[in-house]
């Protein structure tokens, strides 16, 4: 009955469905399978797809229950969270992720991966052993600079200023097709100046974006970056005190010293948070209050993510 339907019948049924299932009813016929594996379907699944909260517990994975995912409209029902299958015997690290795939440290010897945890494909990525430079950081996205037909690396032209360094634990952030980081410059006689690093991985262009110059209130301020033109414009989202967390939430918890938003939600202005890697609440920017969010059999630390699943191959 399934092969009989219209195929625009057929996408309208399977496109709302989540990645598990869609894996699952590949079986049900040839038509349903060339349907799912298709580029066109594949492509219109991720654009519906739901965003969630990936768990990355520290200290290896030696267990499924290690790297977890949670939908974030359902983070509040307690629902049971999808628990990724370990594909690797090394402890594994989420570096970054874009459209439902992971970039992920193996091993500091055996190197990186690009893996799709929800379709369980997965390529090692060799390092460029050829590169003048002694460290690097990985950012991840879409339109990447490596090559996943050709397997390999393309440099890009020079102009990349060699005196600064990392911030924030090489952390990056994926936002309008370009990835930021955070750096410090290593110039003698002059004091850290953290600015922002932007590399456009449309344009392959990068420039320096000064930080913002807001004066700092108690606990972090978060701010917004808007484009006007080539200029850069900062305006000032929200305010968290850490000490109406404390109040509110976690009355266990003694200090805030890490703390960062990773989802806002519009409707009922609130703010998903982390705190000190161990701890999500959701605070309520209009009555300043927060509640915390339980996720069953997740690790005891552990850093976020948000991302999809999805069927986005790697080849």
């Amino acid at each position: 009955m399934a092969s009989h339907l219209p195929p625009e019948m057929t996408n309208e049924i399977l496109c709302p469905l989540g990645v598990k299932d869609l894996l699952r009813y590949r079986s049900v016929c040839k038509e349903w399978c060339s349907i799912i594996d298709g580029p066109d379907f594949i492509t219109t699944h991720l654009k519906h797809s739901k965003l969630g909260l990936l768990i990355n517990g520290f200290g290896g994975l030696e267990n499924p229950d290690q790297l977890v995912w949670v939908e974030l409209d359902a983070l509040e029902l307690e629902d049971s969270p999808v628990r990724f299958t370990q594909l690797f015997e090394k402890r594994v690290v989420v570096l970054g992720g874009c459209n439902g795939l992971l970039v992920v440290e193996l091993d500091t010897v055996e190197g990186t991966a690009i893996w799709n945890p929800s379709t369980r494909k997965c390529r090692m990525l060799s390092y460029n052993s050829d590169s003048p430079y002694g460290s690097w950081v990985i950012g991840f996205g879409y339109d990447p600079i490596y090559s996943m037909k050709a397997k390999a690396w393309r440099g890009l032209d020079d102009g990349f200023r060699e005196n600064y360094g990392y911030n924030q634990f090489d952390d990056h952030v994926l936002f309008n097709n370009a990835l930021h980081w955070i750096l410090t410059p290593k110039l003698e006689g002059h004091g850290p100046l953290d600015f922002i690093f932007e590399f456009d991985l449309v344009t392959e262009q990068h420039r320096e974006i000064s930080m913002p110059n807001f004066e700092l209130v108690e606990g972090e301020t978060f701010t917004l970056k808007l484009d006007r033109g080539s200029s850069v414009v900062w305006a000032r989202l929200f305010s968290v005190v850490p000490s109406e967390i404390i109040g509110s939430a976690y009355h266990s918890l003694g200090s805030v010293d890490y703390l960062v938003p990773l989802a806002y939600h519009k409707t009922t202005d609130e703010v998903l948070l982390c705190i000190n890697y161990q701890i999500l609440v959701v605070y309520h920017l209009q009555t300043k209050t927060a509640k915390d969010v339980r996720i069953s059999d997740i690790p005891e630390n552990f850093k976020p993510l948000v991302c999809v699943n999805s069927l986005v191959g790697i080849d």
